[in-house]
């Protein structure tokens, strides 16, 4: 459930509305909520930028008086309200740029839970990731990107014995097609049926319409597909999985599924090309790799989640801030260019 804002709550979550933005920042709440006593709430962005405007904006966060006015004529004028809340977070460039300008605005200090890329790393307070940036802000690096408790929760629950495919969309970096598609949706089936279990196809927001094909063979197939528009929480899909093959562009998903204890299997096109986050997790024994175009298997003395704490990490940092009040300033909360 999403929290909107009643005026009663010290952390701001901001977001967009999207999942892959949005359940990091709530995660970071939540996680926070449970340490702090210090309850969350979300405002959503109120003008959804199209990629020209998020690069302008990007650019001119290096000159941040001209992208507060700036801002502030796309966005419109701040809630004042805004001001009675500590601490901002956020996921996603769309919403770092809006939580940003709120950040300058109120002089609240901003947590980004993301690849900062070219923004403007000094209107940024803490970053929040898997894997350390080239910055000079404080950086809290955790095991995976942050995931929901509902999904950590899973961990303790048993399972079904069942399988579940978790699909993303293309990427530049992994530009699958509909025949790719197919192939995975094919050696997948193959899978459940050689286990003689069911199994489950998730799609994102960004998984492309299937085409014919891919149509024709669901139909025939003994899987259970659930689209992006289904009722179905993922989590529960999940719940009832114990293998879970999710295709590497989508992080978000690929931690959530790490985090639930259950073995997962990363699907990528070419298995020579590694990014960094893929590396960490291979090197930590918490993923296996799946080439999309072999018969899927799983190897069942994975996983290893003895190291898979997010509390810890946001709490020592956030633990000052958060419990002390007034009495303790971690940073200048006004670092706005002359």
């Amino acid at each position: 459930m999403i929290r909107e804002l009643s005026g009663q709550s010290q952390i701001l979550v901001v977001h967009d509305g999207r999942t892959g933005h949005l359940n990091p920042s709530l995660a970071i709440g939540e996680i926070l909520e449970q340490q702090f006593r210090n309850s969350y709430e979300t405002l959503k962005v109120p003008v959804n930028l199209g990629n020209s405007m998020v690069s302008l904006l990007k650019r001119l966060s290096w000159f941040p008086r001209l992208f507060g006015v700036m801002a502030k004529l796309i966005f419109g004028a701040a809630p004042v309200h805004i001001a009675q809340y500590r601490l901002i977070v956020c996921s996603g460039m769309s919403n770092l740029l809006y939580s940003a300008y709120l950040s300058q605005e109120f002089d609240i200090p901003l947590a980004f839970s993301g690849d900062i890329g070219s923004f403007n790393e000094h209107l940024i307070h803490w970053t929040i990731s898997a894997l350390a940036q080239p910055t000079q802000v404080e950086q809290i690096i955790l095991p995976t990107l942050p995931v929901r408790k509902k999904f950590i929760e899973l961990r303790a629950q048993p399972h079904c014995g069942e399988a579940s495919l978790l699909l993303g969309g293309p990427t530049h970096e992994y530009p699958f097609t509909q025949a790719d598609y197919l192939n995975i949706i094919r050696h997948f089936d193959f899978f459940v049926q050689a286990y003689n279990i069911q199994g489950y196809i998730v799609c994102s927001r960004r998984t492309p319409a299937f085409n014919s094909r891919i149509k024709k063979y669901l139909k025939t197939s003994g899987l259970q597909f659930v689209s992006i528009n289904d009722t179905t929480p993922i989590e529960h899909l999940v719940a009832r999985s114990k293998y879970i093959f999710v295709t590497e562009d989508s992080s978000t998903m690929l931690s959530e599924a790490i985090q639930s204890g259950r073995i997962v299997r990363s699907v990528c096109l070419n298995p020579e090309h590694n990014n960094l986050l893929i590396e960490k997790y291979l090197h930590n024994h918490l993923i296996q790799r799946q080439p999309a175009n072999q018969p899927f298997y799983t190897d069942e003395r994975f996983p290893y989640i003895a190291d898979l704490d997010l509390i810890c990490p946001l709490g020592s940092h956030f633990r000052n801030y958060l419990l002390f009040d007034d009495h303790y300033a971690p940073y200048d909360l006004r670092r706005k260019f002359a």
